[in-house]
């Protein structure tokens, strides 16, 4: 069942909207991208300095496995820089519904 991983966080002190974009880039395209059970990921600004991530996997068991890869790699250092941890809320859960436009 596909997974969903969501993130809710705010920049650090010091750290802008341009040095989050181009750490979440930067792990994209040295991490996540080669991870199996990829599907997409975005980053959505939610307030000034408020961000919500979101990444979809195949399932469960492939986040796990990539979660564990991405956060022992010091490119994911550089994101979690730009995230004040205090603020850092993870969520996760399998996909229930989708629905989408017209193409």
């Amino acid at each position: 069942m596909e997974h969903i991983e969501c993130f809710v966080y705010s920049l650090a002190d010091g750290q802008t909207a341009e040095n989050l974009r181009h750490a979440v880039e930067e792990t994209q395209n040295q991490l996540v991208k080669n991870q199996d059970g990829f599907l997409d990921r975005r980053l959505v600004q939610l307030a000034d300095r408020r961000f919500l991530e979101m990444i979809r996997w195949q399932s469960r068991e492939h986040m796990e496995k990539a979660f564990e890869v991405i956060m022992n790699s010091p490119v994911a250092g550089q994101l979690m820089q730009a995230i004040e941890e205090s603020s850092l809320i993870p969520l996760h859960g399998e996909l229930v519904a989708s629905y989408a436009g017209r193409s």
